[in-house]
């Protein structure tokens, strides 16, 4: 709760005033380098996961992702134009998370369907966005390579040829041919 006040124009008096804000959890951040963040550990996650979210989830456990083969790693390390990397968060079923872990984010396994800032592989910079979807989440690293911050679904439309990846309202929209940008870190597990 936070307090707060009002001069009312009209008397010489104020008013207090109560609201409540939701406390959202911090976002996830970026990094310089690709050894920060193969150096995070699960505490380093754990703290910015919040214990319950607004959707009535609680936290299970958080697991680090053991690749059973790395040269996914080297396809992300060796993309050019690297100028940060991201830890954004996707929430999805299970089985689906078990595949992107073995074969990595596929452009043939993606749904086409009306989405919102276009078609793409979706993660978001706060995990609340991604228990939304699904109580399994995968927290991974993004090479993003050239960002386009969008303000609005227009805009995105119109530069969707000229970037790799787009940002906007804490989302992250992979285009489907750059799934090699995600790497999987963690699996965050609620219920």
């Amino acid at each position: 709760m936070q307090m707060g006040f009002i001069k009312n124009e009209n008397k010489c008096s104020t008013t207090i005033f109560v609201f409540s804000i939701q406390q959202m959890p911090p976002r996830f951040g970026s990094y310089n380098s690709i050894d920060d963040i193969l150096e995070l550990t699960e505490n380093d996650i754990r703290r910015k996961i919040p214990d319950y979210t607004s959707s009535g989830l609680t936290f299970d456990h958080i697991k680090r992702v053991r690749h059973p083969n790395y040269d996914k790693l080297d396809e992300f390390i060796d993309i050019p134009n690297a100028r940060k990397y991201y830890i954004a968060a996707h929430g999805s079923k299970h089985a689906n998370l078990i595949n992107i872990i073995s074969n990595g984010f596929d452009k043939n396994k993606i749904k086409y369907l009306s989405c919102i800032h276009g078609t793409g592989f979706y993660l978001s910079d706060n995990i609340e966005k991604a228990t939304n979807y699904s109580k399994y989440i995968l927290i991974c690293a993004i090479n993003g390579g050239k960002i386009y911050r969008a303000r609005t679904k227009k805009s995105i439309v119109q530069v969707y040829n000229r970037c790799d990846t787009f940002y906007r309202d804490g989302i992250y929209v992979i285009k489907p041919e750059e799934g090699h940008r995600i790497f999987p870190l963690f699996i965050v597990t609620y219920r």
